[in-house]
Order: C-alpha cells, then sequence, then structure tokens
C-alpha cells in the first residue's frame, strides 16, 4: 500500500512532465500554414501552442518539454518569449523527422518524472488531466490512453483509429480503419510510465501504427473520456478552433454532433 500510495503521489500534474509532439510539418494546411510550425499557428489571437501552455500551467504542472523537428529554431524563439508563464519549458530537436513514436522514444531521455503526459501539438482535447492521471495511479499500469466517442471528434483524428475496450477499460486492442465513426477513438493524450517509452526502439516511426507493439507487454488501460476532441491540421478545422478557443469556456465547447458509445 505505501508503494501505491507513493506513485500515486508521483502521479499528479505538479510533479508529472508533459511532453509535447511538435515536428509536424502542417503540409494538411498548405498555404495557411505560412512557413511555421503547425502549433505556433495563430488561433484566436495567440499561437496554439500558447493555448496548451497556458491550458498545462492551469492544471499545475510545471515542466513541458517539446519535442522538435521542422522549423525548430522558431519554437525555440517562441519558448525566449515565455520566460513569465510560471512553467519550465524545453524544446528537444530531433536529429531527423522521427514520427510521432520516434519523437516521443527521443524526449523521453530528457523526462525526469516517473510518469510523463504525451500529447499532440495540434490537438485540443477537453478532458482535464488530472483525473486522467489519478486514475493512471490506481490502475498500477504502464500506460493509460484517453479516448473519446467519435461522435465528438472534428478533424483528421478520426482516422487515427479506435481503442477496443473491455468491460474494466482494460485495452483489448487498437484498429486503425481509414475513418471512425462510432467507437472509443484515440484522443492522441496519453500517460505512460517513463520506463516503458525508454525500452521502445529508436529511430522513426509512428506511435499509433505502432501501438500492437509497443503495448504488447504493457499493463495497459483506456480512460473512457465524454470530452471532445479537436485536430487543427486541416483548413476547416483550423477555422473551427479559431470559434473554439475564442469562446469564454473553451473546455465546455460542445461537440457538434452524435452521442458518446455505450461502452
Amino acid at each position: 500500500m505505501g508503494q501505491l500510495s507513493g506513485w500515486a503521489q508521483a502521479c499528479i500534474p505538479e510533479t508529472t512532465d508533459v511532453v509535447i509532439l511538435c515536428g509536424g510539418q502542417g503540409t494538411r494546411l498548405g498555404a495557411m500554414s505560412g512557413n511555421r510550425p503547425k502549433p505556433l499557428l495563430p488561433v484566436a489571437g495567440r499561437p496554439f501552442l500558447l493555448h496548451l501552455l497556458l491550458r498545462m500551467k492551469q492544471e499545475g504542472f510545471t515542466r513541458i518539454i517539446l519535442a522538435a523537428h521542422y522549423l525548430a529554431e522558431q519554437l525555440r524563439a517562441f519558448v525566449a518569449t515565455c520566460d513569465g508563464l510560471g512553467v519550465r519549458i524545453e524544446v528537444v530537436v530531433e536529429p531527423e523527422p522521427l514520427g510521432t513514436g520516434g519523437a516521443l522514444r527521443h524526449a523521453a531521455g530528457q523526462v525526469r518524472s516517473p510518469a510523463l503526459i504525451a500529447m499532440n501539438g495540434d490537438s485540443w482535447v477537453s478532458q482535464p488531466l488530472r483525473p486522467v492521471l489519478a486514475e493512471h495511479a490506481r490502475s498500477e499500469g504502464s500506460c493509460t490512453v484517453v479516448a473519446v466517442p467519435a461522435a465528438h471528434v472534428e478533424g483528421g483524428a478520426l482516422a487515427k483509429g479506435c481503442w477496443r475496450v473491455g468491460p474494466d477499460g482494460k485495452v483489448l486492442g487498437f484498429s486503425t480503419p481509414d475513418a471512425a465513426d462510432e467507437g472509443w477513438v484515440n484522443a492522441g493524450l496519453y500517460v505512460f510510465s517513463r520506463e516503458l517509452v525508454l525500452s521502445w526502439p529508436t529511430g522513426p516511426y509512428s506511435l499509433e501504427a505502432s501501438f500492437e507493439a509497443l503495448l504488447s507487454r504493457a499493463k495497459a488501460s483506456v480512460f473512457r473520456s465524454t470530452g471532445w476532441l479537436l485536430d487543427i491540421g486541416t483548413p476547416a478545422c483550423y477555422e473551427r478552433a479559431q470559434q473554439v478557443l475564442g469562446s469564454p469556456s473553451p473546455g465546455a465547447a460542445p461537440p457538434r454532433r452524435g452521442r458518446p458509445p455505450s461502452g
């Protein structure tokens, strides 16, 4: 019980590092990207990444790692303007484009906490993170993945696949269809043990395409959120983000369609 208590105390925002994946080139946005990293695109009057950082600060996180490659110097320049934000931000630059899996493995070498939050730098997930960390501690596992109902997803994340979930919340598998209209969609938001991520191979690979192999020996569970997911990677969803994050309470913005799955 004492060991579990210590692990639970470690799984709180104040002592958990966050890794934000910022290496994508924004090819789906075409000329709208304006030769900037996708996370630095302006949304509701400020860089999208700043919305993420301010939210992390509000939730209590104090150390954030940006995994970067494409136009990394712009991310470094942006971080230099964030001294007054009240959180420590580090930029870890990939030696080559590593994909989401390779980038997370590379950045994990700079993680200091026993567990880490991993998220995409071009997506907004309304689910608060403290309950996710608490569930991760209770599960005593090495991986907790956040899933949202397909009806609560806007943007390209619908094509990133669905989690197959057992009645106890344990991961039964992961499917990557061309599109998902129902079920629990991968939100691109995770809690991993640092030890697990450091056991993964180095080099370029997709996290989503490699889940089956990467989690084959892990005790993984799914946090089924009723929140919503917005991916800013397409022109339509980028415009939608202007509306959502420009609202007084972006965390409460309603999904535009559908109901959660029953299980």
